[in-house]
């Protein structure tokens, strides 16, 4: 009979199983086991664990019962208590498609908990005062008037030219969102796009298995997401700088671009590594480096330049050869300076070049504002917190950069050494060059946050898996993994609500500015951080025209043939920024007021206030 049972077993499993493996059948006092060429191929191994009084015949229901689960890969045993003389039976987790330590499980349930976070961190930013600058700020509107200009334009740009940003917010404005909504998704999806780089940095240079890389980079996109979450004022120009990656324009193409390059670069460092692997590796990292260089050259000091640094450092240590030190420094430069001369079509569009910000002269009024920025940022709960994380995650990357120089791991070296170094080489390029505005100074949180991605393999090689917690195994249930899923998935849709029912509406102040001037269709003018809010939201951008504080016409981040209006009716101030002064010769009398909230209209009727030639070069707006 029992024979007759293994025979029916071995078709039955030869048509689920198709993959070498055993079967295992143990009984008490005669343990024997089947190879493959005596039993089907199978996938897992089945442990039967009988206690003696049950026969072998009785065990087929339950077998194939649960055959399903074990094609998914899961691993049944029966086990015997031998207190209690009684038997029962476990489905746990074997390399299937559904567990939790599967391929597939772990990267759905960390991706779900990343996109979870993302979420979390866009609705902190919505649902706080930190949402004027998210959804009404002067410069963070900046992708919605390009995208609602007319068909004409002639823009006049900084610097920074923002071609990813802009590439990524058209994406996402085809799908016919408002605009508040597609702020909201840009938003998220930069957010989501930091994870999938520290997971792909974590899976070119965290040697462990799939698990730890995967929960590596879950666990340094949480730092970014609470340094996110601790940014709570609606300021721009503070130490609040990680909130800036759900805009486009605070230069989040450029934080995503150091993220791959310190994780493109860090495997090219391996040795050995094949020749498509490392053909593949050069061509992403050239595009990388000519893209962002193309886009904004501060990528050259946020991340070639302490690039560069490490390797040497590196090569100074023997971690890396001299020869490979030097390939990557000419491949990294050389497309950098592809990328600068791909900045020549656009010069025509480009207001200030990047040589003009350089003011070495005022290096240490420079350094005494970046202190006093942190001193009003530590004032501040919130703000405590996030400059001591900060603080303690460039010492933990210092810390790591010794050990893996030790080690003599270069990609491991790469990665923790840029923790640091970056950080450095822009604060003092920052004071050095002049260059005021903390947010020059992202890479203080982003760099040494890339080195988190190591910390679940450095703990797992120092804790041996008989030494794991008791509750452990219990995760590993199938059940719990798929509960798990869906407990996640729901609280993103719950989230995902949440923050598009927050951005539904538009703020009242700014609802209340476009509803008069769409009423009396007359052009107006007014400051440059007071109309660019409302012009974003405004049906007609082209009625609200942006002046200096002398009433003539203000060309920057602003479409040029707005100005071919060369007069206006009304001028809108807030109570934030002064109204600009008035032409000479016109004088605020019989003219109607209009209060809107923060904003002000001061209504002259027809259009007699004339706006004044352009600068030649426009300096940039200091708040």
């Amino acid at each position: 009979m029992e024979n007759q049972l293994m025979a029916h077993i071995k078709c039955l499993s030869g048509f689920f199983f198709r993959q070498p493996g055993h079967f295992w059948q143990l009984n008490p006092g005669n343990s024997k086991s089947m190879s493959s060429d005596q039993l089907p191929r199978c996938s897992v191994y089945v442990l039967v664990v009988l206690d003696g009084r049950i026969p072998v015949a009785s065990e087929l229901p339950l077998l194939l019962t649960q055959m399903g689960l074990l094609g998914l890969g899961f691993k049944r045993e029966r086990r015997l208590d031998r207190a209690t003389g009684t038997s029962h039976v476990s489905i746990n987790n074997h390399r299937g498609l559904l567990g939790f330590w599967n391929t597939r499980a772990v990267e759905t349930l960390t991706s779900l908990g990343a996109l979870l976070l993302a979420l979390v961190a866009v609705w902190h930013m919505a649902s706080s005062s930190r949402s004027w600058m998210l959804y009404y700020g002067a410069e963070t509107v900046l992708p919605a008037l390009l995208w609602g200009s007319g068909s004409f334009q002639h823009w006049a740009l900084s610097a920074v030219l923002f071609l990813p940003e802009m590439a990524l917010y058209s994406l996402i404005a085809l799908c016919g969102l408002s605009l508040k909504a597609t702020l909201t998704t840009f938003a998220v999806a930069d957010f989501f796009f930091a994870y999938l780089l520290l997971r792909m940095t974590a899976g070119f240079i965290v040697k462990a298995p799939r698990p730890a890389r995967a929960f590596g980079a879950l666990l340094a996109f949480t730092a970014i997401v609470v340094f996110a979450v601790l940014d709570d004022s609606p300021g721009w120009d503070t130490f609040e700088l990680v909130s800036l990656l759900a805009t486009a324009t605070y230069y989040s193409a450029t934080v995503l671009a150091l993220i791959a390059t310190i994780g493109i670069t860090a495997a090219l460092t391996a040795a050995a590594l094949p020749r498509a692997r490392h053909s593949r590796l050069t061509c992403g990292l050239a595009a990388v480096v000519f893209i962002s260089t193309a886009s904004n050259p501060l990528y050259l000091g946020w991340v070639l330049v302490p690039l560069v640094a490490t390797l040497l450092v590196l090569t100074w240590r023997r971690v890396l050869g001299l020869r490979k030190t030097a390939r990557i420094s000419a491949l990294v430069f050389g497309f950098a300076a592809a990328g600068l001369a791909a900045r020549l079509p656009f010069s025509g569009l480009i207001t200030k070049d990047t040589s003009t910000y350089a003011a070495p002269e005022r290096a240490l009024a420079t350094a005494l504002y970046y202190v006093r920025m942190l001193v009003e940022r530590a004032s501040t709960l919130s703000g405590f917190v996030s400059l001591v994380l900060m603080f303690a995650l460039i010492i933990a990357s210092a810390l790591l950069s010794r050990h893996f120089i030790r080690k003599k791991s270069s990609s491991a070296a790469l990665v923790a050494t840029m923790g640091w170094m970056s950080p450095l080489i822009t604060v003092c390029g920052a004071v050095g060059l002049g260059a005021v505005g903390t947010r020059y100074l992202q890479p203080l949180f982003y760099a040494p946050a890339i080195a988190l991605v190591f910390i679940p393999a450095l703990m797992r090689s120092r804790r041996s898996m008989a030494r794991l917690p008791a509750w452990l195994p219990l995760v590993r249930k199938p059940v719990a993994t798929i509960s798990t899923a869906v407990i996640i998935t729901l609280c993103c849709a719950l989230a995902g609500a949440a923050l598009f029912s927050e951005s539904a509406g538009v703020e009242t102040s700014i609802r209340c500015v476009d509803g008069w001037i769409t009423a009396h269709n007359r052009p107006g003018a007014g400051g440059y951080w007071t109309i660019r809010g409302p012009k974003a939201y405004l049906a007609n951008k082209s009625l609200l025209l942006q002046v200096d504080d002398h009433f003539n016409a203000y060309p920057w981040l602003v479409d040029r043939t707005d100005f071919n209006t060369r007069s206006v009716s009304f001028v809108v101030h807030d109570r934030s920024y002064p109204a600009p002064q008035l032409p000479p010769g016109i004088h605020p009398t019989h003219t109607t007021v209009v209060h809107c909230g923060r904003y002000t209209i001061q209504d002259f009727g027809s259009a007699i206030l004339p706006v004044g030639p352009a600068a030649t070069t426009p300096a940039p707006p200091v708040p």
